[in-house]
């Protein structure tokens, strides 16, 4: 069973539900990207904390990572990990569940995974073109191609919730 995994992909995937979902269920520690590269007031934290953060955090035996962010210690969570989960939904369903996510947190009929409590609910047009046009080209389109070039035996390139739900129920019994 995989003790080191990393979960990738775009904003309102799922990467931070399964990191969770996959820490409780394994008794893993979690690491959630977001939390460590912004402060509360959603502000990019230095990159040399982040980048020791995330180094001292996969000399752990096992663990989960929740986070894309391809400049932030990439290589050395990709060679760390031995499975790389990558959730490759359309960005119309990201978008969709970013939307959802932020009414329902507002509402405080869910938790906020991974982002801290202050903005991260904001969908500014900015993040909206981000999600659907600059991720797909900039991040989605070489990531992938590299992950399957160089990674192909961790790689589990997951593209709807139904191969989410068979992967997570059938390798970890995880609903």
């Amino acid at each position: 069973m995989p003790r080191k995994i990393l979960l990738m992909g775009s904003s309102g995937s799922g990467k931070s539900t399964y990191a969770n979902r996959l820490a409780a269920q394994l008794k893993l520690p979690v690491l959630h990207i977001d939390m460590i590269s912004h402060d509360d007031d959603w502000n990019r934290i230095e990159s040399h904390v982040v980048l020791q953060h995330i180094l001292h955090f996969i000399k752990q035996p096992a663990w989960v990572i929740d986070g894309h962010y391809p400049k932030y210690c990439f290589t050395e969570r990709l060679e760390a990990a031995d499975t790389i989960v990558y959730f490759d939904l359309p960005s119309l369903v990201s978008l969709y569940r970013c939307l959802r996510r932020k009414q329902r947190t507002e509402k405080g009929l869910e938790p906020r995974y991974g982002a801290k409590d202050s903005q991260k609910t904001a969908l500014r047009w900015r993040f909206i073109h981000y999600l659907l046009w600059r991720y797909p080209r900039k991040v989605r389109n070489p990531s992938l191609k590299f992950l399957q070039l160089r990674y192909p035996e961790k790689l589990v390139l997951l593209k709807n919730q139904r191969e989410i739900d068979q992967y997570f129920v059938g390798t970890f019994g995880i609903t």
